[in-house]
């Protein structure tokens, strides 16, 4: 099984990715990240709307 905070870190990348090339000025709150592992299994969800808060607090 992966490293869980590889998983989240990389699954926050990619939201923060996805928020800057939008130029951050959208409304994030119904936006998510949805990770499965290889075999298709849900692992869990992030939101972007966390993504921002932890951005904020940096």
């Amino acid at each position: 099984m992966a490293d869980p905070l590889l998983i989240w870190g990389h699954a926050e990348r990619v939201a923060r990715e996805v928020m800057q090339s939008c130029g951050g000025r959208l409304d994030w709150s119904s936006w998510i990240v949805d990770v499965h592992d290889s075999k298709g299994r849900h692992v869990g969800t992030l939101d972007f709307s966390d993504v921002r808060e932890l951005r904020q607090a940096a």
